[in-house]
């Protein structure tokens, strides 16, 4: 994944009510932060997820995190997907390399610069 960091954050949770499984998360905001050479990028998405198993089913006051990310990442696709997403971002990745150093330039509003040949 051309030597691209990154790490899955949740961002929002939605739950749903079901019969045995009361506030069973079923819609997933998530944030993929990307790093690479001092270049970072963010990616995104909302994921929906399947009713849940009411055997297998976790309070979400039980819940980490990091299982979430599983679920989401398992409903999307598992690795090829994860493979595919970072794989998308490199022009974005790049972009943000190439920008490493950059520094805004502000024109002063007080005193705005005028161009030969423009109307003020």
């Amino acid at each position: 994944m051309s030597d691209i960091q990154y790490k899955f954050y949740i961002d929002k949770l939605y739950v749903r009510q079901y019969d045995g499984a009361p506030n069973a998360v079923s819609r997933v905001y998530w944030i993929c932060e990307m790093k690479r050479n001092g270049a970072m990028i963010y990616g995104s998405g909302q994921t929906d997820l399947n009713q849940p198993n009411v055997d297998s089913f976790i309070n979400i006051a039980e819940l980490e995190a990091q299982k979430v990310i599983d679920w989401v990442l398992q409903e999307l696709g598992g690795q090829d997907w994860v493979t595919w997403f970072i794989s998308a971002h490199e022009g974005q990745m790049q972009e943000a390399e190439k920008a490493i150093g950059l520094e805004a330039w502000h024109i002063p509003l007080v005193n705005p610069l005028k161009f030969e040949g423009m109307n003020a």
